[in-house]
């Protein structure tokens, strides 16, 4: 069985284009091979898209070349280039090595990356500003993609180890390892069709100045989705969507780390790019009303609330938001747009791409 269960894997991989043959011969051993005559897929890929900035939270291209099953097992090398949307500044650039073992334990990627952050807080000129403002980030990063002593329970699970360099404007630099074990989602079906998940990071390293300055850094989201009354002329229910989240670190946070998080726990109609966040509470609410006359499309009703700290900091800001939404697939892609008003009495808009959040 353990033969039947490998041989699927590959066989659903997209490592092959098509199968003309698959069929079981015995050997004069006694033995039984499974003989396969495939046409393997395109190895060579170009792709593009949009993309947003995981430190800034601005907007940018990308374009991807893979060269897939160049060992011939499987593995993918990867070179990604991305540039965001202003004129000033350069790529991110990024080489990955990736081998999935066909979705069995150990899968790894490695991956060597130089990421231009390019952060902006007030005019360029100021001296101290410059200090603070990252540049950019370098290192090289080992991820293992399954791992076993985990999943021997039935929980998904990654762990990773980073070594990495940034540098501000103002030619500020920081050493940086760590390593990180991620879990879940572990999913449960609750009653009258309702779901959850709950999954979590955990991260550990330390910076390397005239002394070691460890730091940790812990996150956990849970997700629920509830289907309540259909409408009448629609075949979908409108769905009550909730999210929370918790984030909790302890000093001698790395900067990048702390930019990272603070656009993580951004919420709708604040702009949040010049947030560092070490500490945060956050949720969301929806009501997910299908539209029944537009194919693919929704009405949200939302309300968003965060209440977050600075490093170094003993007071917590808060923030909340309640709003409307259009969701919409265009040529299969899911835009989203999203029209806030704020605690402080100001309108946003929010325009996106991908899914909502789903348990």
């Amino acid at each position: 069985f353990a033969g039947i269960h490998t041989w699927n894997r590959i066989m659903q991989s997209g490592l092959f284009r098509q199968f003309l043959k698959v069929a079981p011969e015995r050997m004069p051993d006694g033995t039984v091979q499974l003989q396969m005559v495939v046409e393997e897929a395109e190895q060579r890929n170009l792709e593009y898209g949009v993309t947003k900035s995981q430190y800034t939270d601005g907007w940018g291209g990308e374009v991807d070349f893979s060269h897939k099953n160049i060992l011939g097992g499987g593995e993918c090398l990867t070179v990604s280039i991305r540039k965001g949307a202003t004129r000033k500044g350069g790529p991110s650039v990024k080489l990955q090595f990736l081998d999935e073992k066909f979705g069995m334990p150990g899968g790894y990627d490695v991956q060597v990356f130089s990421d231009y952050i390019g952060e902006n807080q007030g005019e360029s000129d100021e001296e101290d500003l410059k200090d603070k403002n990252l540049l950019g980030r370098k290192g090289i990063s080992f991820n293992l993609l399954r791992n076993s002593i985990v999943e021997k329970y039935g929980i998904p699970s990654m762990a990773s180890a980073c070594l990495e360099r940034t540098s501000t404007k103002g030619g500020l630099h920081e050493s940086v390892g760590s390593t990180t074990l991620s879990i879940g989602p572990i999913s449960k079906q609750l009653p009258l069709q309702a779901r959850t998940n709950i999954f979590g990071k955990f991260t550990i390293g330390t910076q390397f100045t005239d002394t070691l300055l460890p730091f940790s850094s812990v996150t956990a989201t849970t997700r629920q989705t509830v289907p309540l009354a259909s409408l009448s002329e629609s075949k979908q229910p409108i769905v009550l969507a909730l999210q929370h989240a918790v984030t909790v670190s302890t000093s001698g946070l790395p900067s990048h780390e702390a930019k990272s998080q603070g656009v993580a726990c951004k919420i709708r109609g604040y702009r949040g790019e010049n947030d560092r966040i070490a500490t945060a509470l956050v949720g969301t609410t929806e009501l997910r009303f299908p539209l029944p006359r537009l194919e693919d499309a929704k009405l949200i009703v939302f309300g968003d609330w965060c209440a977050s700290q600075a490093p170094c900091s003993s007071s917590f800001g808060r923030r909340a938001s309640v709003g409307l939404g259009i969701r919409k697939s265009f040529q299969g892609m899911p835009l989203k747009y999203d029209v806030s008003y704020t605690k402080e009495g100001k309108f946003g808009v929010f325009f996106g791409f991908g899914p909502d959040f789903d348990a």
